[in-house]
């Protein structure tokens, strides 16, 4: 036989709480010199002051709409090729950043970035792009991942890849405009593939 108690739930008081967005990690990686410093720079709308190699890492936080973005890049010298993986244990989304112009540097930063999937705990996916497509050699992210390259990439992303051909220049009446473009495709990746949600 069911019996009735009384309803304890009168002593509870609900309020509104502010409910904070998850932050999402996003990992920069890519060889010295292709444009990772740039691209944060853009996305952060701070101007170019010269290139110097990134020693460390560098971190900006951006808000897209409900989503927080913790945006880092991690310097891409062989010194500090060998922490990458201290980096991207718990990432949402890892962007490869390749310099489109540097041909004899393709098959070191394919080989780069298939070791950082081999040495990822989990899945996530990968937003790949071919930097510095003003210059006249560039090649296209299609050119530099050939459709071997595409597929054991997605074995290691669950099939989760976007390429992306872009020059990322902070200085340049396009840095807005760009800078737009990468924050939506970011937000749609996490919000669409990662484990964010």
């Amino acid at each position: 036989m069911f019996e009735s108690t009384p309803n304890k739930l009168d002593d509870v008081k609900i309020t509104d709480a502010e409910i904070k967005p998850r932050l999402a990690k996003i990992v920069v990686l890519g060889l010295e010199g292709c444009g990772k410093s740039t691209l944060l720079n853009v996305l952060a709308k701070r101007p170019e002051e010269g290139y110097s190699p990134t020693q460390g890492f560098n971190v900006v936080q951006i808000q897209s709409g409900e989503c927080s973005l913790s945006v880092m890049e991690v310097g891409g010298g062989p010194s500090t090729r060998r922490y990458w993986s201290h980096f991207t244990s718990d990432m949402d989304l890892l962007i490869y950043v390749v310099d489109g112009s540097d041909k004899n540097n393709f098959n070191e930063s394919k080989s780069e970035l298939m070791k950082v999937l081999a040495e990822s705990t989990n899945q996530v996916p990968c937003l790949l792009i071919s930097n510095k497509q003003d210059l006249e050699n560039a090649e296209k992210c299609s050119s530099i991942f050939n459709s071997k390259d595409l597929k054991e990439i997605g074995r290691k992303t669950s099939g989760n890849i976007t390429i992306l051909d872009a020059t990322c220049c902070a200085n340049g009446g396009e840095g807005v405009s760009f800078r737009e473009t990468v924050i939506s495709i970011m937000h749609n990746i996490i919000t669409k593939f990662s484990s964010f949600i």
